[in-house]
């Protein structure tokens, strides 16, 4: 017995490293299955080029896409899973501090699971704190409401000033931005879109402001005389 064990050392050896591979194979198909949009988010930006974490964290302090934001102490614990899931791989590099840097690059897997999810279907759920305030003004002052709203709608035309700037950055590469095709004309897409639903959100609040001042005019009349009242002599 010991002979024959002997005599077949290839089939010993390599039966656990196969069975060892597939499990590896299949964790990484479960957790692509599970996977946040927040992974698929860092998965897209790894796509058009390799970043550090510190890149991905800078980039995803303005919204991506002009929708989505994280923070730092949301994407590395999201890249140790796209790592360990196979979907990245990373280099250490020398970084500018007395630690090393990792610098993450998309594998084919990471690729092909960032493909399927755009390719499959979407199921939205709005979520709006915006929309819950609003629905609940009617338990604030007209006064009240009217300030609110004010400050909110202010909120919006500064973000759609900074979205005109990056617009124009945008025009500079004219054949990227004319090609759909291309990853440069979807990301100006997306910020296309931001710049409609920012303008039209505008929009909808002069339509909520005008509609609170036809049946509450004291209440604009009061923000004037309060805003007269703090201006400097």
């Amino acid at each position: 017995m010991l002979l024959i064990n002997l005599a077949y050392p290839s089939a010993s050896l390599h039966k656990p490293r196969l069975q060892f591979s597939a499990i590896q194979a299949s964790v990484r198909v479960s957790y692509a299955a599970l996977m946040s949009t927040l992974g698929y988010a860092i998965l897209g930006l790894l796509a058009t080029q390799p970043r550090t974490g510190y890149d991905l964290a800078r980039l995803m302090r303005a919204p991506i896409g002009y929708m989505w934001t994280a923070h730092h102490s949301q994407i590395y614990p999201e890249l140790a899973r796209l790592e360990g899931g196979g979907l990245v791989v990373a280099t250490v590099i020398d970084g500018p501090g007395p630690r090393d840097t990792k610098r993450y690059e998309i594998t084919p897997a990471g690729l092909h699971a960032l493909e399927d999810w755009v390719d499959s279907p979407l199921t939205e759920i709005a979520r709006s704190e915006l929309m819950l305030r609003v629905r609940g003004l009617w338990l604030l002052s007209p006064e009240r409401s009217r300030a609110f709203l004010l400050t909110q709608r202010e909120e919006y035309e500064s973000r759609l000033a900074t979205y005109a700037m990056e617009e124009a950055a945008f025009l500079l590469e004219a054949d990227a931005v004319d090609d759909p095709t291309s990853y440069v004309f979807d990301e100006y897409a997306t910020l296309r879109y931001g710049i409609m639903r920012v303008r039209e959100t505008i929009a909808w609040f002069d339509w909520l402001l005008d509609r609170l001042d036809r049946l509450h005019p004291t209440a604009r009349l009061a923000a004037d005389t309060s805003g007269a009242a703090n201006q400097p002599d």
